[in-house]
């Protein structure tokens, strides 16, 4: 197993769906449920086909830097994390691209080295998050279509809950990889 470390630079609850998320100091997570008090969290979730599925969607994690990068392309000084409904941001300087790196599988320790979460896959770019975006800053007439391709690769993972944790900011984790 390859080893990386993150550290904890902002954090997010989803308190009502359609509205950005709400920046907080600690978040609570449980297992089989995800983050307490948030819109997404839930032992099960329905698709927009009604299917009910397990949620591999217990908490979204995000990067500054690919933040900055999509920023970039679409002309904007900053994308909040808040606006793309992200609970939790790392920094990682070590690891180049953050959503390509944390592969499905990949495990993050806690301080006591205990697993806590687990990456269970890539959060796909939206329409939907573009036109919030833009909607934050119509002064600048961003074009909501291009934040899909943009982000495409940039905009972080989700995964689930392995034990009760509670996160705050500057908890630092280590990221085991798994091996190819």
């Amino acid at each position: 197993m390859q080893t990386n470390t993150l550290t904890v630079s902002s954090l997010y609850i989803s308190k009502e769906p359609g509205i950005a998320n709400e920046p907080v100091s600690e978040i609570v997570l449980r297992p089989d449920y995800g983050i307490v008090g948030d819109t997404h969290a839930g032992e099960l979730r329905v698709r927009g086909t009604g299917e009910i599925v397990p949620n591999l969607r217990q908490f979204t994690a995000i990067n500054a830097r690919e933040l900055g990068a999509v920023a970039d392309i679409l002309g904007l000084p900053f994308i909040d994390p808040a606006w793309l409904k992200a609970n939790i941001c790392f920094s990682c300087p070590a690891i180049e691209n953050f959503t390509e790196a944390l592969v499905e599988g990949a495990i993050l320790l806690d301080a006591s080295e205990q697993p806590v979460l687990e990456i269970k896959g890539v959060t796909e770019p939206c329409l939907g998050a573009g036109e919030y975006i833009a909607a934050q800053m119509p002064h600048l007439s961003i074009n909501a279509q291009n934040f899909p391709k943009a982000a495409y690769g940039r905009r972080g993972v989700h995964g689930i809950t392995l034990k009760n944790v509670t996160i705050r900011l500057g908890d630092v984790f280590t990221v085991l990889l798994p091996l190819n």
